[in-house]
């Protein structure tokens, strides 16, 4: 008898206990609320409580590959912040410059990139990457990285050549139709390996890739598309019937058995040449794997390496890809970036000091990426309790309050296609947009504040130099695909069909 009423007393102590934390919570946030003057947030889902409604709504703009599209409306619904739940989950949108400011650099310290991500990726990335740590350990991680990362080390002229010749063989320029998007991204596997491992992988050697090759890659894909959709979706990710658990792990594995080769191979060559006292006299030719050797441990620089090799082959393909996809169906675009290329460069191959007089070619991969930002979302998770600037009251001026725990979701996307930043013309391909325009925070195609992505110099000096090779080896260049858009996301947003064009040499 005893018993239970020890088991009712425990209990009523326990829902008196919650119930006194709950109401000392209640109250300390609302005195936080108005010490702040924080308004109400509009909300963009009709079920307060789950957001079944929501829920339902992304699941199927992403089954039919109009996410971005679904963003974008839903923005245009509710302003430019709002609030919503996914589950338990509470959410805050948003597509305000100001908002993106706070939660990447003045407010950066209360924002972590989350568990969610961590737990994700480790599997993959390993417990001391950029993807899988917070605090002190992230920055630990970045600083390492850094060395590896600037420009003058991360390009190596002389190697984007001897790629960009490879590339050259291999496409068709008789008009033939041929998918630029499957030859950038062979082009960067080729050179991200190169830098990486100071040797390519060989995805140019030949016009067809080899089976090896292509389960390879797609085992690579897979693996970081899947860490991202559950760094996104939570448990929701499990109710996408074409997911499996398992599948996933067996493409983590390949992936990392390949990158272990990698390593493995890159070590030997590495003691050969130690033991030969052959020296490397250039340094920007040195591997990141050469740098890494010399600053960290060996199970550190594997995880390094892995997410390392996402972040850099994915975000230059992306650049390369959707910038063709642009100019292929803007034929005066093409026939601008030509005349202005051949005028600076003469005929001779870019350098790093040609490629920074072509100022219409910036322009047109500022374009690019503002309508096509590789990475179109990125989250953030609230680790106290605290604000962001705007997105509360009548006209959205007003700061918001953010709880602990609070998800922030940040839409490049949405961001830079806003109509009354950009103009009513933002969702068109407009690259003289650029020549007076200073967009600041309203443009963030690698992020900003501590967290910038540290590879966007190499991915716009790879980008620059392709594309300037391109138009000085080919006469005309022309899109064999009428559709618009079609989102896939893998590691970064591409064209489900590809970038179909046509090109005569």
């Amino acid at each position: 008898m005893a018993l239970p009423i020890i088991s009712v007393c425990s209990a009523v102590l326990a829902l008196v206990f919650l119930s006194c934390k709950w109401a000392i919570t209640f109250f300390q946030r609302r005195k936080f609320r108005l010490k702040h003057h924080c308004a109400k947030v509009p909300r963009g889902s009709l079920d307060p409580f789950l957001g079944l409604d929501r829920i339902v709504r992304l699941n199927n703009a992403m089954k039919e590959r109009r996410y971005l599209q679904f963003s974008r409306q839903t923005f245009e619904e509710h302003g430019n912040t709002y609030t919503t739940k996914l589950l338990l989950r509470n959410q805050f949108c948003t597509a305000d410059p100001e908002n993106f400011k706070a939660v990447l650099s003045t407010q950066f310290v209360e924002f972590d990139a989350g568990w969610r991500r961590a737990k994700a990726f480790k599997p993959l990335g390993g417990t001391e990457s950029v993807l899988t740590t917070e605090g002190k350990s992230w920055k630990h991680a970045r600083a390492v990285l850094r060395p590896g990362m600037s420009q003058k080390l991360a390009v190596d002229y002389e190697a984007l050549e001897i790629h960009w010749g490879k590339l050259f063989n291999i496409l068709p320029k008789n008009g033939e139709t041929v998918d630029l998007q499957d030859l950038f991204f062979r082009f960067t596997m080729d050179s991200t390996t190169q830098f990486l491992f100071g040797e390519p992988m060989g995805c140019l050697a030949q016009a067809t890739l080899p089976s090896t090759i292509v389960e390879l890659i797609n085992s690579f894909e897979m693996s970081m598309s899947c860490a991202y959709r559950r760094t996104a979706l939570g448990p929701l990710s499990y109710l996408d019937r074409n997911y499996s658990a398992e599948a996933e792990l067996q493409h983590v594995v390949t992936t990392r058995r390949f990158v272990d080769n990698m390593i493995n191979e890159a070590l030997i060559r590495y003691n050969e040449n130690k033991s030969s006292k052959i020296e490397d006299t250039i340094a920007q030719h040195k591997s990141l794997f050469e740098i890494l050797m010399e600053t960290t441990s060996f199970p550190a620089m594997r995880d390094h390496l892995v997410t390392t090799f996402g972040a850099a082959r994915d975000t230059t393909g992306t650049l390369l890809s959707q910038m063709w996809y642009e100019v292929s169906r803007h034929p005066d675009v093409f026939t601008k970036l030509k005349t202005e290329v051949g005028s600076v460069l003469q005929g001779q191959l870019p350098t790093a000091d040609s490629l920074k007089k072509l100022p219409y070619m910036d322009q047109v991969m500022k374009e690019t990426l503002r309508l096509w930002s590789p990475v179109p979302v990125t989250m953030r998770i609230a680790n106290k309790d605290t604000t962001l600037p705007r997105g509360g009251g009548p006209d959205g001026s007003s700061p918001i309050f953010v709880a602990k725990g609070s998800e922030v979701l940040l839409s490049f996307n949405a961001l830079h296609r806003r109509k009354d930043i950009w103009g009513q013309n933002s969702d068109e391909f407009i690259p003289e947009r650029w020549s007076s325009i200073d967009p600041g925070w309203s443009y963030l195609a690698f992020s900003n504040g501590p967290r910038i992505c540290p590879g966007q110099r190499r991915a716009l000096a790879e980008g620059a130099y392709i594309t300037a090779r391109l138009l000085q080896s080919v006469a005309r260049v022309e899109s064999r695909d009428e559709q618009p858009f079609e989102e896939f996301m893998k590691v970064t947003m591409q064209n489900a069909r590809g970038v179909l064009v046509g090109i005569f040499g």
